[in-house]
């Protein structure tokens, strides 16, 4: 199974370091 989670790369293209880290945690609490 394969699972494209792109939160933090997307987000990390803005500059926006604190929505970046939001976006990563988003992205870890859907795996867990």
């Amino acid at each position: 199974i394969r699972v494209n989670l792109p939160n933090g790369d997307m987000v990390g293209h803005t500059g926006d370091i604190e929505a970046t880290v939001v976006a990563c945690k988003a992205a870890d609490d859907a795996i867990k």
